[in-house]
């Protein structure tokens, strides 16, 4: 599946907000811990890149971990397999088509 990097902000609290370099489809991981009005794009400048999606897939479960309710975070943002990673995966403007951004 393609990937690309993308920078968000994630407000912490009023005091602390951290900056992180992740693939697009983790921002979703990222909502769900920290709710989606805490969680700005400030960049997106990287190149799509192959990765494995059974691979990332186990890489998030790890990564991520799980919350109060002993859910896995990634089981509960993709589904309880990395099929479902899939329906993430960056797919590039067709060459010769304006990329409109919604505001």
């Amino acid at each position: 599946m393609l990937a690309k990097h993308v920078t968000i902000l994630v407000r912490r609290d009023m005091a602390e907000t951290i900056p992180h370099t992740v693939f697009e489809h983790e921002v979703e991981i990222f909502n769900d811990i920290h709710g989606e009005s805490n969680i700005e794009h400030v960049a997106s400048d990287w190149p799509a890149v192959e990765i494995d999606t059974a691979e990332e897939f186990d890489r998030i479960k790890n990564a991520y971990g799980v919350n109060e309710a002993g859910e896995l975070y990634a089981e509960r943002v993709f589904g309880r397999s990395h099929k479902g990673l899939e329906a993430y995966a960056h797919k590039p403007a067709k060459k010769g088509k304006a990329v409109v951004e919604a505001e």
